[in-house]
C-alpha cells in the first residue's frame, strides 16, 4: 500500500492530512496514514484485510457520532438507534460496538469550558439584584447558532429578552443538509460521523475547510460564521458574553465555538460553558433569587361602609430562590372567598328600598354574581416589592384564576416553582401563574363589595300570662336570622341583635325595683356566628305578666341609642309585641308613667333624623282589652304602634320571616360586582394596605 496523495483527506475522518511522510497517523482519529511498504504482490487477502480494517475504523468513528446524537437530552422526538446506525459507513455495527462508543462518549471530559451553571448563575444573580442590566449568550445547538439577550423585568425577575437571532447550520455550512425529515443525517455529520470534515467550516469547498492548512481553515470558519460575528460586533461591548455549547464533543460544533471565540472582535470571551442538560439557560433563570419581597394580593372590606381596600399577605422574602434538587419553597395563606355560600341568592331589590315603604312581592333584578352554583372565579395575584403606595404602582409578577367555592374560607398553597413563576393550589384545584394584565385586574375591583350592610335590632316583649305569644315572637326573630343566613347573598353584611324587655315591677311607692332589659349583642348572620345568635335569642325565655296595659318599650328604645351600630350601616328597629309603651310624663288610667321618665318618641325621632333609623313593628293582640283601662287607651295604643311601625306595621298573625325580612329591607338584597381577588382572612404580619 502506498502513501496517500499530498493534501488527501484521512479516509476515516476525512480531515486534511499533512504531506507524505510528515505523520504516520491521523491526529484526529488515529488511522495509520503511511505504513511500511508491502513486499510482493498485493493479494486479494491483503486487500480484504485492509478493507475490513478501514470499514471497522470508519464504522467505529461514525458510531462515536451516533453515540453523541443518542446522548441528546431533548431531541424533540424519540431517536431510533437503528435509523442512525443505518447511516454509518462500514456496515452494520458488530455486537458491543455501539455500547463501547456510548461508554467512550460518556467518559469524555470537556476541556476549556466550565459547567453552564458555574458560568450562568453569577450573571443571572446580578440581573436579579440589579447590578447588571443585561448579558448575551451565544448557544451552539445541534441545529443552529442562537444569540439570546437576557435582562430583568420591572419586578427584578431575570428573563430572556425578545432579541433572539438564529443561524441554522444548513445556512452557515453548505455541507449540512437542511432536510427536516432526516435531522439524523445532519446531526451525525455535526457530531463527527460520516466524515466530520465535510462540515467543519464548510463554505470553502464541499470537502470542508482547511485543506490548505490551519490558516485557511480559520479563515473558512470566520467566513462561515460571518453573520453571527457581524451581529455580535453591533452589541454593546460592555455587555458580558457567554459562549454556550449545548452538546459536548460534537466536532463541528466544538470547532465553530472555538473559531467564534477566536474571531469575535474586542470582547472578553473567557465565559465559555458546556450545558448538555434539557435547558441550562432555563435552569439558571429558574433558580434566580427574588429581588424583592413577594406577596399575595387580597382585598379587605370595611364591615360598615363595605369600601374595598387592597392589601397583601407575605409569601417569600427577597433572596428566596429555587434550589435544584430540593423541594420548591411553599407558603400557605388563609383566605376568605367573596360571595354567598352554598349558592345563595344573588338577586334582589336595591339597597335604596331599605328606607321608605316597600311593596310586598315587588322585586328588582340585579346581576348574577360569578358563574353561580356557589363558585366564583378568583384571581390569585403575586406582586413584588413595597405595596404601601396605590395599587397601580405595584409590581405585578404572576397571577392565576381558580374557580373556588364562594362565601367560604380556604387555605391557598403558593409554590415558587421558578423565579417569577408560581403554582397555586386551593380546594383541590391547581393553576400555574402567568404574567397578569394588571390594569385590567385593577379595573375589575369595585369600590364597594357585598350587599349593603344592615344592623337589625329586635325589641321583644317577653311578659305575659300565656307564654305562647312571647315564644312565637322569639320564634319569628330566630326564623328571620336563619332565613337571612340561608337566603341573603352576603349574610356577613347583616348584623342582628335583640333587646328583650320584661314588665316593670312597681311597689306601693311606684319605685322601679329591677332591670327590665335583657339584651342580645349584635352578631353577624354569617354561618360562623349564626348558631350562637340563635342560641342567645332562644335563651330569652318568656316572663310572667306583671302589668296588663303597657310594656316597657321605652326602655328598649332608650337602649337603642347606646348600641354599637356600624358606621355606614342601615339601622332597623323591629318591635315585636302587643302592648304599647308606658307614657313618659304622666300617669294614665291603667298605665303608670315610665319610672325613669324615658321619652321613647323623642329618642326614636332623634335616631330617625340623625341615623335614618327604619321603624318596623309586628303587633299582636293584647291578652286583656285595653278599654278596660280607659276609654281612650285603645286609641292611644294605636297611635303608639303607628309610630313604632312608621315604615312598616305588620299584624302578628299575618307575618312570617320572609315578610318581616322584606319589611326590614334585608331581603331580597343586591350583591355588588364580585371581587376578582380573595378576601383577607384576618390580619397577618407584614400586611400592607392601599386605599382603593
Amino acid at each position: 500500500m502506498t502513501d496517500p496523495p499530498v493534501d488527501a483527506g484521512c479516509p476515516v475522518c476525512l480531515r486534511p492530512c499533512p504531506p507524505a511522510g510528515a505523520a504516520a497517523a491521523c491526529a484526529t482519529c488515529g488511522w495509520v496514514l503511511a505504513g511500511p511498504p508491502v513486499l510482493g504482490e498485493v493479494t486479494a487477502a491483503l486487500t480484504a484485510a485492509f478493507t475490513e480494517r478501514l470499514d471497522t475504523a470508519r464504522r467505529r468513528f461514525d458510531l462515536l457520532g451516533v453515540a453523541r446524537v443518542l446522548a441528546l437530552p431533548n431531541p424533540g422526538a424519540p431517536l431510533d438507534p437503528g435509523r442512525l446506525t443505518a447511516l454509518v459507513r462500514g456496515g452494520a455495527p458488530r455486537p458491543g460496538e455501539l455500547d463501547a462508543a456510548r461508554a467512550a462518549v460518556a467518559a469524555r471530559a470537556t476541556p476549556g469550558a466550565g459547567a453552564a451553571a458555574d458560568v450562568l448563575d453569577p450573571l443571572v444573580a446580578r440581573l436579579a439584584d440589579g447590578t447588571l442590566v443585561e448579558f448575551a449568550v451565544v448557544e451552539f445547538t445541534p441545529d443552529a447558532v442562537l444569540l439570546r439577550v437576557l435582562d430583568a423585568d420591572a419586578a427584578g425577575t431575570p428573563r430572556l429578552a425578545g432579541v433572539t437571532e438564529r443561524w441554522d447550520w444548513s445556512a452557515l455550512l453548505p455541507g449540512v443538509s437542511a432536510d427536516a425529515d432526516w435531522p439524523e443525517t445532519r446531526w451525525l455529520r455535526m457530531a463527527g460521523g460520516l466524515g466530520s470534515d465535510r462540515v467543519n467550516g464548510g463554505g470553502v469547498n464541499s470537502g470542508g475547510v482547511g485543506r490548505g492548512g490551519c490558516r485557511s481553515r480559520a479563515a473558512g470558519w470566520a467566513a462561515a460564521l460571518r453573520p453571527a460575528l457581524d451581529t455580535l460586533a453591533a452589541l454593546d461591548r460592555a455587555m458580558p458574553l457567554v459562549l454556550l455549547r449545548r452538546v459536548d464533543g460534537w466536532s463541528a460544533v466544538d470547532a465553530a465555538e472555538a473559531a467564534l471565540a477566536a474571531a469575535v472582535p474586542g470582547r472578553d470571551v473567557s465565559r465559555r460553558a458546556v450545558g448538555t442538560g434539557p435547558g441550562p439557560l432555563g435552569e439558571a433563570l429558574r433558580a434566580a433569587p427574588a429581588r424583592h419581597d413577594l406577596a399575595l394580593v387580597v382585598a379587605e372590606v370595611d364591615s360598615g361602609t363595605r369600601l374595598v381596600t387592597l392589601a397583601t399577605r407575605p409569601l417569600f422574602a427577597a433572596g428566596t430562590r429555587v434550589t435544584p434538587g430540593a423541594p420548591p419553597p411553599r407558603r400557605t395563606v388563609e383566605l376568605a372567598l367573596p360571595g354567598p355560600a352554598d349558592g345563595g341568592s344573588r338577586r334582589g331589590s336595591g339597597p335604596g328600598q331599605q328606607h321608605g315603604q316597600q311593596q310586598h312581592g315587588q322585586q328588582q333584578h340585579g346581576q348574577e354574581h360569578g358563574p353561580g352554583h356557589g363558585q366564583d372565579v378568583v384571581t390569585l395575584a403575586v406582586v413584588a416589592g413595597p405595596t404601601a403606595g396605590p395599587p397601580g404602582a405595584w409590581l405585578p409578577v404572576a397571577a392565576a384564576s381558580l374557580p373556588l367555592p364562594a362565601g367560604t374560607a380556604t387555605s391557598v398553597e403558593v409554590e415558587l416553582v421558578a423565579a417569577g413563576r408560581f403554582r397555586f393550589t386551593a380546594a383541590g384545584r391547581t393553576a400555574d401563574g402567568a404574567a397578569p394584565d394588571w390594569p385590567a385586574l385593577l379595573a375589575r375591583v369595585p369600590a364597594k363589595q357585598g350587599a349593603d350592610p344592615v344592623d337589625v335590632v329586635f325589641g321583644i316583649e317577653l311578659g305575659g300570662d300565656d307564654p305562647v305569644a312571647a315564644t312565637a315572637r322569639l320564634r319569628l326573630a330566630v326564623d328571620v336570622v336563619e332565613l337571612v343566613g340561608r337566603a341573603h347573598p352576603d349574610p356577613g353584611a347583616v348584623r342582628i341583635g335583640a333587646i328583650g324587655y320584661d314588665d316593670h315591677v312597681f311597689d306601693d311607692t311606684k319605685i322601679w325595683r329591677r332591670p327590665v332589659i335583657r339584651p342580645v349583642a349584635f352578631a353577624s348572620a354569617a354561618a360562623a356566628s349564626r348558631s350562637r345568635l340563635v342560641d342567645e335569642l332562644v335563651s330569652l325565655r318568656p316572663s310572667p305578666r306583671l302589668h296588663a296595659y303597657a310594656a316597657p318599650i321605652e326602655d328598649a328604645v332608650h337602649e337603642l341609642a347606646q348600641l354599637p351600630w356600624r358606621a355606614g350601616a342601615a339601622r332597623v328597629f323591629v318591635t315585636l309585641g302587643a302592648l304599647p309603651p308606658h307614657p313618659a310624663d304622666r300617669h294614665t288610667a291603667g298605665s303608670p308613667r315610665c319610672t325613669r321618665n324615658y321619652d321613647w318618641r323623642t329618642t326614636m325621632d332623634t335616631l330617625v333624623d340623625t341615623h335614618g333609623l327604619r321603624r318596623v313593628a309586628v303587633r299582636g293582640t293584647p291578652e286583656v282589652d285595653l278599654d278596660r283601662a280607659a276609654r281612650d287607651a285603645p286609641a292611644r295604643a294605636d297611635d303608639a304602634w303607628r309610630h313604632l311601625g312608621a315604615d312598616a306595621l305588620l299584624a302578628a298573625e299575618a307575618t312570617d320571616a320572609a315578610r318581616l325580612a322584606e319589611a326590614c329591607g334585608v331581603l331580597p338584597a343586591v350583591f355588588s360586582r364580585p371581587l376578582p381577588v380573595p378576601l383577607a382572612a384576618g390580619p397577618a404580619a407584614g400586611t400592607e394596605r392601599a386605599p382603593w
